[in-house]
């Protein structure tokens, strides 16, 4: 009898800790996406805030950097479904901006001014959402670093920009 008991304790207490390691792992995964679609946010808003005040809207041959986003579609189980209902809000949004380039670059619409003002209304759009899906990436763990201030690392013509020490050692060559 004590010999089934433990038996029973032991197979309870590993489904335990494979549940645990589960959900470790599960959290981890997410955490990481989110953060690595917090970066490409960042980038992507800016070229979208570009693309909304530019007089050339329709001229801008833009790919956008959303691998993340599209590996996030992937894992949508990662996700709440509030997050993934932002998700794809934004990415609808950008995919309009990205169909209106294509069209224009294919020649099958001719540039005008009201051409221009919708595709900056698109990119506007698009841009607007971002604070939306930045909330629900945070709320699901998702981090990012605070923005560097290259202005003073910015150099001018002549100088070439100063390198710093390699982070990587680098090997020793026999002469």
């Amino acid at each position: 009898m004590i010999e089934i008991v433990a038996v029973v304790v032991g197979a309870v207490l590993g489904y335990g800790a494979g549940w645990v390691q589960q959900r470790t792992d599960r959290s981890r995964r997410r955490k990481g996406l989110a953060s690595a679609m917090l970066l490409e946010l960042r980038r992507v808003e800016r070229t979208l805030r570009e693309i909304s005040s530019s007089d050339h809207a329709l001229l801008a041959s833009i790919v956008f950097p959303l691998s993340a986003h599209k590996r996030a579609m992937e894992e949508l189980d990662l996700f709440e479904p509030p997050t993934t209902a932002a998700l794809f809000d934004f990415l609808g949004c950008v995919a309009d901006v990205e169909h209106g380039m294509a069209l224009f670059a294919s020649g099958a619409l001719s540039r005008t001014p009201q051409r221009d003002w919708e595709q900056q209304s698109r990119a506007a759009f698009a841009a607007n959402r971002v604070d939306a899906v930045k909330a629900a990436l945070f709320a699901e763990g998702g981090r990012i670093a605070p923005e560097r201030d290259i202005s003073r690392e910015t150099t001018h013509f002549p100088d070439p920009p100063r390198l710093d020490p390699p982070g990587f050692p680098q090997p020793i060559r026999p002469a």
